[in-house]
């Protein structure tokens, strides 16, 4: 199984690609603003790899590596990242993941708040 060998590359590129198509998908045919279906595909991608990385842990399967957890969430899914850790109780005691996405969380706010006052212009 080529995911066992380079899982960061598998996840990675997992998680890119059903963003990209779900993104596409409500930008395209659902209407959606661009900024806005990608920072939901974003997060439900995320979402969805964090959950399989849950089921991993619980079964001893192969895990997706921690590099892909903290990559998604500084490309957005900060809120589905921190959704994920309380709601399937999932890396939840590791404090390098809680300061991370603190600190991105705050970023990614001040972005969107920034791009959409240029926006607006």
């Amino acid at each position: 199984m080529a995911h066992l060998r380079r899982p960061k590359r598998f996840f990675l590129w997992t998680f890119v690609v059903a963003a990209a198509l779900l993104g596409a998908a409500l930008w395209l045919w659902a209407g959606w603003a661009p900024l806005w279906a990608a920072l939901v595909s974003i997060n439900l991608a995320a979402y969805a790899l964090w959950a399989w990385d849950k089921f991993q842990a619980r079964r001893g399967g192969g895990r997706v590596p921690e590099l892909c957890l903290h990559a998604m969430a500084a490309l957005g899914a900060t809120p589905a990242s921190f959704l994920a850790m309380l709601s399937l109780r999932h890396k939840i005691r590791k404090p390098v993941f809680w300061v991370l996405y603190v600190v991105l969380t705050v970023a990614q706010i001040a972005a969107i708040f920034y791009f959409e006052g240029l926006r607006a212009r």
